[in-house]
């Protein structure tokens, strides 16, 4: 571990580790510490396991960006349209909802639901 490659600067750890510096001054500074430095003389820190040795002591960010959605044509079953409207109504004339306790139900009570949008399907589409 003497070449030059396996250490890096906070900076460099930053840009690795997807943090800010403060963030990763913070994990060295930490009682007890999350990253340790490998030449605490120069601020170097050891690039080997970097990422693991991060990621095992501390949390995920809230803020981290999520996934992107398909940019795709959507499939209009899954959209919310008038035709899902009339669903509900008739579903909701089905079932006697006062009968039902709160969730979460058995396996029966699941089939029941799936049966009573079943056939309110069928009589809107």
């Amino acid at each position: 571990m003497d070449r030059q490659s396996d250490f890096v600067t906070v900076a460099e750890a930053a840009v690795i580790l997807g943090r800010s510096k403060s963030a990763i001054y913070k994990a060295l500074n930490s009682s007890p510490p999350r990253l340790v430095y490998a030449d605490r003389g120069k601020g170097l820190l050891c690039r080997q396991d970097l990422e693991r040795h991060f990621a095992t002591h501390t949390r995920p960010r809230i803020d981290k960006p999520m996934l992107a959605l398909p940019s795709g044509p959507v499939d209009s079953r899954f959209v919310c349209k008038d035709e899902w409207n009339q669903v509900a109504e008739i579903a909701n004339r089905m079932l006697d909802v006062g009968a039902w306790s709160a969730p979460p139900w058995d396996g029966c009570r699941w089939a029941v639901i799936c049966g009573v949008i079943d056939m309110a399907r069928s009589e809107v589409f």
